[in-house]
C-alpha cells in the first residue's frame, strides 16, 4: 500500500498502487475540479506535489504539454494522470 498525504484538506489515505491521485481524492471525499473524464486535456485537476514526486508514473508528453500550456511545471501534476508506486504528498488548490 502506499500513503498519499493530501492537504488543503489534511487528509491521508493508503490507496494500491497504480491509483490516480484523482481516483484517491475521489474515494476519499475530497473535492477535487476534473472536467475532461480524465484524459489530459482540462487542466482542472492539477495538484501541486510537495513531496515524493519520484514515486508517481512519470508525467507523459501530453500530461507535460498541457501543463506547459498554462504555464505549469513539476512539481505540478495532473491528478487524472499521475500514479502512485509510494508514499507522497500532494496539494489540491482551492476550487475557485
Amino acid at each position: 500500500m502506499a500513503r498519499i498525504a493530501f492537504h488543503s484538506p489534511d487528509v491521508v489515505v493508503e490507496v494500491a498502487p497504480g491509483v490516480t491521485l484523482l481516483k484517491a481524492a475521489q474515494d476519499a471525499g475530497i473535492e477535487i475540479v476534473w472536467c475532461c473524464g480524465g484524459n489530459a486535456i482540462c487542466t482542472t485537476c492539477r495538484c501541486l506535489v510537495r513531496a515524493g514526486a519520484a514515486r508517481l508514473s512519470p508525467p507523459e508528453p501530453l500530461e507535460l504539454e498541457i501543463l506547459g500550456a498554462v504555464e505549469l511545471e513539476p512539481p505540478w501534476r495532473l491528478a487524472c494522470q499521475a500514479r502512485v508506486n509510494g508514499d507522497v504528498s500532494v496539494e489540491i488548490p482551492p476550487i475557485p
